[in-house]
């Protein structure tokens, strides 16, 4: 269970060839009760912030995620032509 929820990012997600957007919103969590439990998308690991496996990322989370490790609020858009290729984007502080 998430507590002290605050939210950082919204960004917007398209693919190539499909009109549908995909709007994920980021919120910072400061602390949390339970376990997290691996999903069909992720196994759960921590990581020192020097340590981010960025080349097993989504393309997209270089441009975004120091601006939230950084505190920042932003927006963002991104064009995928498939799951690993990034043809566009526009990232901005709020």
């Amino acid at each position: 269970v998430a507590e002290n929820l605050q939210e950082r990012g919204i960004l917007e997600f398209t693919f190539q060839d499909n009109p549908e957007i995909l709007e994920v919103h980021m919120f910072h969590v400061s602390h949390f009760t339970g376990e997290p439990v691996e999903t069909e998308e992720m196994r759960p690991q921590w990581f020192s912030v020097n340590a981010i496996p960025f080349e097993l990322m989504w393309p997209d989370d270089t441009f975004w995620f120091s601006l939230f490790l950084g505190g920042k609020r932003f927006k963002g858009k991104f064009l995928f032509r498939d799951m690993d290729t990034l043809l566009s984007h526009e990232i901005g502080e709020l």
